[in-house]
C-alpha cells in the first residue's frame, strides 16, 4: 500500500529525533517526489539550508522554499524573506525581504511579525513607526514569541508612549524580559543580567546578574561572556 504524505513526514521527523540528518534528508526527498506537498517541500528546503544531511545549498533551498510558497506555506514565505534579508544566493533586498515577511505575517507567522517590527522599528522599507513596531510586537508576543517578548521589552525600556524617549516603563519591560528568560532565550538572559547589574528598575544584585550573565552565556549568547567574567572577578569566585 502506498504510503500517504503524513507518514513520510512522521519518518522524517523520527528519523532527526534520532540524530540521523542523513535518512531525514533521504525520506524528504521521496517524499518531494510524490507528492505536491507543501509542508514536506518546506522541510526539504530547511535542510538545504541548514545543509542538514546534505552540503547547504541555498539555490535548492530556495527553490523548495518557493515550491513551498506557490501553496501559501507561511514558514516559507518567512524563510524566503529571510533569503533577501540576508543576501543568501540572490541579491540582498529589503523590499523583498519585507514583501515575504509581510505575507507571512498576515497568516499569523510570529517570526514574520517580529521581523516586520524591528523593520518599522528602524525605518527599513518603511517609515519609522514605533506605534507599529510595537503592534506587531504585541502580535506575536500573544504567541509566545520570545525574542518578540525581548524585542517588546527593549522598546518599553527605551521609549515612553512608543514615540519619544523619557522614562522606562519598568512593569512592562520586567514582565517581558522574565517570560522571554522563562524561554531561555538568550538575549533576554543577558537584558536581565544587565538590569541587575546597573539596578535598573530593580535592586542592584551583582548575584543575580551573575546568574543570569552565565545563564545567557550558557544558551550560547558570546557577548555575556565578557560580562560574566567581569562580575565572577568582582564577585571573588574565580
Amino acid at each position: 500500500m502506498k504510503k500517504k504524505v503524513i507518514e513520510f513526514m512522521t519518518d522524517a521527523e523520527d528519523a532527526l529525533e534520532r540524530g540521523d540528518e542523513y535518512g531525514a534528508f533521504i525520506i524528504y526527498k521521496e517524499a518531494v517526489a510524490l507528492f505536491e506537498y507543501s509542508g514536506a517541500q518546506f522541510n526539504f528546503g530547511l535542510m538545504y539550508f541548514y545543509g542538514r544531511g546534505c552540503k547547504q545549498n541555498y539555490e535548492e533551498a530556495f527553490k523548495w522554499f518557493s515550491k513551498a510558497t506557490e501553496q501559501g506555506n507561511a514558514k516559507a514565505q518567512f524563510q524566503l524573506g529571510v533569503m533577501y534579508q540576508k543576501g543568501y544566493w540572490v541579491d540582498q533586498s529589503d523590499e523583498e525581504a519585507f514583501k515575504w515577511f509581510s505575507k507571512a505575517a498576515k497568516q499569523g507567522d510570529a517570526d514574520a511579525q517580529n521581523e516586520l517590527a524591528w523593520m518599522s522599528l528602524n525605518g527599513i522599507v518603511v517609515e519609522k513607526d514605533i506605534k507599529r513596531a510595537v503592534e506587531w510586537y504585541a502580535i506575536a508576543v500573544n504567541q509566545e514569541h520570545a525574542l518578540a517578548q525581548n524585542n517588546l521589552a527593549m522598546v518599553y525600556e527605551n521609549y515612553h508612549n512608543h514615540n519619544e524617549k523619557k522614562f522606562i516603563d519598568c512593569e512592562i519591560m520586567l514582565k517581558l524580559y522574565f517570560k522571554a528568560a522563562e524561554q531561555k532565550n538568550e538575549y533576554a538572559l543577558y537584558n536581565l543580567g544587565r538590569i541587575y547589574e546597573k539596578g535598573i528598575c530593580v535592586e542592584q544584585d551583582y548575584e543575580k546578574a551573575f546568574e543570569f550573565y552565565e545563564r545567557s552565556k550558557n544558551a550560547g549568547y558570546p557577548p555575556a561572556n565578557r560580562r560574566y567574567g567581569v562580575l565572577k572577578k568582582k564577585l571573588g569566585k574565580e
